[in-house]
């Protein structure tokens, strides 16, 4: 069986500014992204109430806060968050990704493969939600579909990159259970 394993979670690649100047609320968004990659949970949560404190109508601090939230273990919290942000905007895929993530860390295998798909959909080649996904169909019994995700991590990641290390490894241990 797949153990999981806590690790950090990939979160959206910081936009930095390309000559314009930032606003507050972006400054606040872009180092709570890099506090995040840097698993400093309690100053990025910092960053996003201030974010949010600016700017209340924009879902992704929604979504990015919901992550934050769910990496803290604080579920009700971020799933407070991260309806909010789907309310806000519905495409968010942040917030569908964050979702299935605490849905499959509570165990509801179907409902996290339902948001990781939805969130699939919006941008279709991020890896950490194949990754997901992955662990999901494999913890619900489903090696087949568990295994085709683990390819598109490799697929989309570079032979370098930490992920594709992983699920290469992973791949070689479903494909003994097909």
């Amino acid at each position: 069986m797949l153990r999981r394993r806590e690790k950090p979670v990939y979160a959206p690649k910081p936009r930095y500014s390309t000559g314009g100047p930032l606003t507050d609320w972006e400054r606040h968004l872009e180092r709570g992204l890099d506090l995040l990659k840097q698993g400093r949970l309690d100053e990025a949560l910092a960053d996003l109430d201030e974010a949010i404190h600016i700017n209340r109508r924009n879902g992704e601090l929604f979504a990015t806060r919901g992550l934050i939230l769910a990496e803290m273990k604080r579920y009700n919290d971020a799933l407070s968050d991260l309806d909010m942000a789907l309310k806000l905007d519905a495409r968010q895929w942040v917030a569908h990704y964050a979702k299935g993530l605490v849905a499959y860390r509570q165990q509801h295998y179907d409902e996290a493969a339902q948001h990781l798909s939805i969130a699939q959909r919006f941008s279709p080649m991020r890896p950490e939600i194949f990754f997901t996904r992955a662990a999901v169909y494999y913890e619900s019994g489903d090696i087949k579909k568990a295994a085709l995700d683990l390819d598109n991590v490799l697929q989309t990641t570079e032979s370098n990159d930490k992920r594709h290390k992983e699920a290469k490894k992973l791949l070689s241990r479903v494909q003994k259970e097909k």
